[in-house]
């Protein structure tokens, strides 16, 4: 995915406001990505304003955007992990057998936004969904 149009400058300064402005939040590792995207699009200010909201509406529990720290990192890495058992045991099971960590596979692909991975047409196809629907549309795809 190329990102080459974001301003680094601009794009390190927009994460560094949030987090002053978030102390809540711990870890937060989708919030950068997320800044990212959306400078691919929208201003700097539209962009801060926009994961403003998010942020918001993650605290307020109306939507769910991401995790705030490590704790709900780790639980909800472990219920994906359950899920991909249950929906795809063959899977786990190959790769524990060629020893494969499937939880930097969450971490690479789920908590990157599948930038390194993937186009940005599709990424932003994604990101649609995800703010749409929220986080539940990153297990979707990451299992897919």
């Amino acid at each position: 995915c190329s990102l080459d149009i974001v301003n680094i400058e601009k794009f390190k300064k927009l994460v560094h406001i949030i987090w002053v402005q978030n102390p809540g939040i711990e870890y937060a590792t989708l919030i950068p990505y997320i800044c990212l995207i959306l400078m691919t699009k929208l201003k700097t200010m539209d962009a801060f304003s926009l994961v403003q909201k998010m942020i918001e509406r993650n605290e307020k529990k109306e939507m769910w955007f991401f995790f705030r720290n490590m704790k709900e990192f780790r639980i909800k890495e472990q219920q994906f992990l359950g899920i991909l058992k249950l929906k795809c045991g063959s899977i786990i099971k190959h790769a524990e057998k060629i020893d494969v960590n499937l939880s930097d596979y969450f971490y690479n692909y789920f908590c990157k936004f599948f930038i390194p991975h993937l186009s940005l047409n599709i990424v932003l196809s994604i990101f649609d969904a995800y703010l749409n629907e929220g986080i539940k549309i990153l297990y979707r795809f990451t299992i897919a």
